[in-house]
């Protein structure tokens, strides 16, 4: 942000000594000039206020990036290796109790399954 306000301050003086009449002079006659200095001004600070948001945003995913690209290399010995497959569960009793509330009208999903088939 500091580097946009000396940049917006350097080039509006630039712009006053340089082009405004009288040239050569800070002196500022008319006051259109000083309208567009103003705007001037503005539209600087906001882009340069873009340019930092758009700088961190950009330093943020390359942290992100690199922080997935390790935990990818830590994870990939580890989901290669060979596990025991295990079925998945067709009846709520088949789970176990900590999957499954305690109901006391627990019925199998077959069950379900086939009332929601006859409608």
């Amino acid at each position: 942000m500091v580097p946009a306000v000396i940049a917006v301050i350097a080039s509006g003086g630039a712009t006053v000594f340089f082009f405004y009449p009288p040239i050569y002079s800070f002196l500022i006659e008319d006051p259109q000039h000083l309208v567009e200095l103003l705007l001037f001004g503005f539209v600087g600070i906001v882009t340069g206020l873009l340019a930092t948001n758009l700088k961190r945003q950009a330093d943020l995913a390359r942290r992100n990036e690199t922080e997935v690209r390790e935990l990818y290399t830590f994870s990939r010995p580890r989901s290669s290796a060979k596990q025991k497959v295990r079925k998945v569960p067709d009846t709520t009793d088949d789970m176990p109790e900590f999957f499954v509330p305690p109901l006391p009208h627990r019925k199998k999903l077959s069950e379900i399954r086939d009332r929601a088939l006859l409608f």
